[in-house]
């Protein structure tokens, strides 16, 4: 029964109930068994006749096709029991072990802190230009030319005002949410720019900066939201903002700050 039990993948649990069924009709069968070999009430000879039928009975083709029908009935209790905790288990086997992987699919990566970027001079490059698209796309006037200079600090500070932040010049975490665009196809302009440098830097290559979120950006786009457990949506928000600098090839030369997973430092 144990190996039927094992074999059927029944949960461990119900094996002790498997056992008191099958304890319960096998006790069944011998008190049937005894009652049919009792010596019959009665005198010597009745007894000795009683003994003798009841011998008859006991080896009898009938007695023994109903011992073998209550055995066989007692196996196919256990087993039906067993059995149907089996299929129940194997049936939903499948979807379990689905779901299993479509959890640990969906379960995000742990989430890449926004980029802290001031005025240093390791915050050049696509991190200056990254603040100096997003801010030109908010109307405010500064080169675009990667460098974080007083200018742009200046910027940064008026915009954190506006948005009744601190104004520190730092873009981190609280200012970038603000700062970043949600941008889809048809959309153009500086905000456009500076997602499709983003997209061009990030290892995959090739989106032209063109400002217009065109079907190859939205193509690149889905690829690199897919590639990083991010909704497939095309569209980038403030996750895919976030995904996205925190995923950037490191520049040439420059310092060891950017010789991190993912290349860049996080907050």
């Amino acid at each position: 029964m144990e190996a039927l039990h094992a074999q059927l993948g029944a949960p461990a649990e119900e094996l002790e109930r498997a056992r008191e069924l099958c304890r319960a009709a096998l006790e069944s069968q011998r008190k049937q068994r005894a009652d049919e070999s009792a010596p019959a009430s009665g005198g010597e000879g009745e007894a000795g006749g009683g003994d003798g039928s009841d011998r008859d009975r006991a080896s009898s083709p009938a007695s023994r096709a109903a011992t073998v029908k209550v055995l066989g009935l007692v196996a196919v209790a256990v087993c039906a029991f067993l059995a149907g905790l089996g299929v129940a288990r194997l049936t939903g086997e499948p979807e379990t072990v689905t779901d299993a992987k479509a959890a640990v699919a969906r379960t995000p990566r742990p989430e890449p802190s926004w980029l802290l970027v001031r005025r240093m001079p390791d915050d050049q490059l696509w991190r200056g230009r990254t603040v100096q698209y997003l801010l030109r796309h908010r109307h405010y006037d500064v080169p675009v030319d990667g460098t974080f200079d007083a200018r742009t600090e200046e910027a940064v500070k008026k915009f954190q005002l506006a948005w009744h932040l601190t104004p520190d010049g730092k873009v981190g975490k609280d200012t970038w949410p603000l700062l970043v665009v949600k941008a889809g196809v048809g959309d153009k302009g500086d905000a456009v720019m500076a997602l499709q440098a983003l997209l061009d830097n990030v290892g995959e290559g090739g989106t032209p900066v063109t400002g217009t979120f065109g079907h190859e950006t939205l193509d690149d786009l889905q690829h690199f939201q897919k590639v990083h457990g991010l909704r497939p949506t095309g569209v980038a928000d403030a996750d895919t903002w976030r995904c996205l600098m925190a995923f950037q090839e490191p520049p040439m030369r420059t310092s060891p700050l950017y010789a991190t997973p993912g290349g860049v430092p996080s907050l």
